[in-house]
């Protein structure tokens, strides 16, 4: 099924239970949405597989759906329906929010039922959610040396996405993305090579800020999320001519936002009540008699 709107992930179907089918299957399980998921696979697990999958050395020889029930079913209470089967296209599946395609093997897309595939290329996971995509039917294989971890961290972050409520827009549109696990890595390096020696931006945040505006780190989220899409100005009620305008997508970060809420907070000691208005106003309340 491919939803237009709104994706309510309560049935999800997984086809193929390699090591990229079987991790999503066992993240999906912090999905709170998700009542049931189906497993389609006809393979029994084999030491060749042990290395890069969620399966142990005691699962060999065991078919891969029962062992992948067995797991989800020990750690969630999601209901688990299985099909020992290979798939084919002429199968009749149970009507589900979300068939994702886990197999590894490349085919032009082969069902309408199948609404994303899920697979490996080289350091990258891609999520190619096309209908119609033209290649050159082939059998997937590791080009470069993958771990469990990478496989992983990769497919996490794969279900952040489909459990996000923009992700609709990626079935209409029929977006690919894709997370690449080498730039994880680099990005982890800069990221320290750049603050070393610096300030420490996580611990040292702006607990000025923080104590003095009520619910502040529910609000900021919302500031920074409405941001993206909204203009915004932010005032204090008792003088409105003390004000600061953000444009479209200006906020970077909540450190950002406190930056610009500061001289606004400065003026004196009272503590905040905000106050978000029609996605575009954010109104400070002093803590004083008109409160």
């Amino acid at each position: 099924m491919r939803p237009s709107e709104m994706l309510e992930l309560k049935r999800i179907t997984v086809i193929g239970l390699g090591a990229v089918g079987g991790f999503l299957s066992k993240c999906l399980t912090a999905c709170n949405t998700v009542e049931n998921l189906l497993l389609i696979d006809d393979d029994k697990v084999e030491n060749k597989n042990v290395s890069k999958s969620i399966f142990r050395k005691s699962d060999i020889g065991n078919l891969k759906v029962d062992v992948t029930k067995r797991i989800i079913e020990h750690i969630s209470d999601i209901k688990v329906n299985t099909i020992p089967e290979k798939y084919n296209p002429s199968m009749k599946l149970p009507e589900s929010d979300l068939t994702i395609d886990c197999r590894d093997i490349i085919t032009p897309r082969d069902s309408n039922d199948i609404d994303c595939k899920l697979s490996i290329s080289g350091k990258r996971m891609i999520l190619d959610c096309r209908k119609d995509v033209d290649v050159n039917e082939r059998k997937g294989y590791y080009t470069e040396k993958v771990s469990k971890f990478d496989l992983q961290n990769a497919t996490s972050k794969m279900v952040s996405l489909i459990s996000n409520e923009m992700f609709p827009m990626f079935l209409k549109n029929e977006l690919v993305y894709y997370t690449s696990m080498n730039d994880e890595i680099e990005s982890a390096f800069k990221v320290m090579k750049d603050k070393i020696n610096t300030k420490d931006l996580i611990y040292e945040s702006d607990h000025i800020i923080e104590k003095r505006v009520y619910a502040f780190s529910y609000m900021s989220s919302l500031v920074l999320e409405k941001n993206k899409y909204y203009s915004m100005t932010v005032f204090r009620s008792d003088n409105p001519m003390i004000k600061v305008e953000i444009k479209v997508g200006e906020i970077q970060s909540i450190k950002h936002l406190c930056q610009m809420m500061r001289p606004l907070i400065d003026m004196d000691d009272y503590h905040f009540f905000p106050n978000l208005v029609n996605n575009n106003i954010l109104e400070l309340i002093p803590e004083i008699g008109a409160a």
